[in-house]
């Protein structure tokens, strides 16, 4: 059965850090990451910043097609 509450989820869906800190964006992504607990990260690909993120943190990416 799914999860029905957003905080019982196990998957990062977003993530913004201010512009000035961006050069920081992948220390501070990994202990989001870490202190999260989540397991999965989703994304969609114009959200580029998380995308980075994906690409650099994750193993065993896959797609999903919104049809």
């Amino acid at each position: 059965m799914g999860c029905n509450k957003r905080e019982d989820r196990d998957a990062i869906f977003e993530f913004y850090v201010a512009a000035p800190y961006r050069k920081f964006a992948s220390v501070v992504f990994k202990e989001f990451h870490k202190a999260s607990g989540a397991i999965l990260v989703e994304c969609q690909s114009n959200d580029m910043l998380l995308t980075a993120m994906l690409y650099e943190f994750t193993e065993n990416i896959t797609r999903s097609d919104i049809v």
